[in-house]
C-alpha cells in the first residue's frame, strides 16, 4: 500500500502543474494590447488623415491633385509644430468619413467637422480652430424673406440633401416648408437648386456660399434678416477613446490660435470677406 504522504504529495504536484499550465504562461504568450492611434503616430512620426473636399476648408487642384485650404494649412501647421509628417491618406465621402476611424484606415478626420451631437458617440473632437456660421441663401432679387415665418411655409422649397446641414435645419426650424430633396450631390448642386428656381432657399456656411458666388456671380444672396441660423465649432476628430491623440492635437490647435497662425491662414483665404468666426484666445487685453 502506498503511504498516505506520497499520495498527498502527488495530488499537490498535480494541482500545482494545472495552475502553472493555466495561469503561469509567459507574458509573451498572452495576447498583447493593440497599439493605439496615438502610439502609432508617435512611433511612425506620421499622422494619417482622412479628408473630404468641401468649401474653402479642403480644396484639390483638378490638374495637379494638390491640396489647399484653411483646414489643410492648419493641419500642416499642426504637423510642423509636432514634428509629424501629415499623410493625406484617403479622400472619403463625408457621410462615410467616421467609418475610416473605426477601421484604423487613418488616425484623424482632417476636414472641417461641425461639433454636433451626432458625431459625439463615435469620435473624440479637438478644440475648435474657428467657428462656422450657417446662413440662409436666396436668389438675388428675391425679397420675400423678412422673418423665419416667411420661410416656414409649404409653398417655400428648401434645397437640401438628406444627412446634410440644410436638411437638419429645415427639419428643426422650418418643418412646414416644402423641399427639393437631392441625392448624392455636392453643395454646389444644392445652391444651384435655388439659383435655377427649383427651390427658394438653402442653408450653408458663408465660405461654401462665397466660393459658389465667385463662380456664379449675381445669382445667390444671403438672407441677412434671419442669418446666422446656427454657429458650429469647426474641429478635427479622432477615434472614440483616443484621448492622448485628441489632447495633443487640441493643445497644438490652441497654440496656433494664440500665436496668430490660424488668423493668417483665414485672412489668406477670406480675401477681405469675413467668412469665419474666430476662436477665442481665452484672455482679454
Amino acid at each position: 500500500m502506498i503511504p498516505r504522504q506520497y499520495v498527498l504529495s502527488a495530488v499537490v504536484a498535480l494541482i500545482m502543474s494545472i495552475i502553472i499550465v493555466h495561469f503561469g504562461q509567459p507574458r509573451s504568450s498572452v495576447q498583447t494590447e493593440k497599439e493605439t492611434s496615438y502610439e502609432r503616430v508617435m512611433r511612425t512620426g506620421t499622422l494619417r488623415c482622412g479628408y473630404g473636399i468641401i468649401g474653402l476648408g479642403t480644396m484639390k487642384d483638378p490638374n495637379t491633385g494638390e491640396l489647399s485650404g484653411t483646414v489643410y494649412e492648419i493641419v500642416e501647421a499642426i504637423g510642423k509644430e509636432l514634428n509629424l509628417k501629415i499623410d493625406w491618406a484617403e479622400e472619403v465621402p463625408f457621410k462615410a468619413i467616421v467609418e475610416g476611424l473605426k477601421t484604423d484606415r487613418y488616425d484623424a478626420v482632417c476636414v472641417s467637422i461641425y461639433a454636433r451631437p451626432n458625431f459625439m458617440p463615435h469620435t473624440e473632437m479637438t478644440a475648435p480652430y474657428y467657428f462656422v456660421p450657417i446662413n440662409a441663401y436666396k436668389r438675388v432679387g428675391d425679397d420675400r424673406f423678412k422673418t423665419k415665418a416667411d420661410i416656414d411655409k409649404p409653398e417655400i422649397k428648401v434645397s437640401y440633401q438628406d444627412g446634410t446641414i440644410p436638411a437638419y435645419i429645415r427639419a428643426a426650424d422650418f418643418p412646414n416648408s416644402g423641399g427639393l430633396s437631392l441625392t448624392d450631390t455636392e453643395y454646389s448642386d444644392i445652391m444651384m437648386g435655388v439659383t435655377t428656381g427649383k427651390a427658394d432657399v438653402t442653408f450653408v456656411e458663408p465660405a461654401v456660399a462665397q466660393q459658389f458666388i465667385r463662380n456664379n456671380p449675381n445669382q445667390l444672396d444671403v438672407v441677412n434678416e434671419v442669418s446666422p441660423l446656427r454657429v458650429f465649432p469647426a474641429v478635427l476628430a479622432v477615434k472614440k477613446g483616443e484621448h492622448d491623440l485628441e489632447t495633443m492635437l487640441s493643445g497644438t490647435i490652441r497654440y496656433l490660435v494664440l500665436n496668430g497662425t490660424v488668423e493668417k491662414i483665414l485672412q489668406k483665404y477670406e480675401q477681405g470677406d469675413k467668412l469665419f468666426l474666430r476662436a477665442s484666445t481665452g484672455y482679454k487685453e
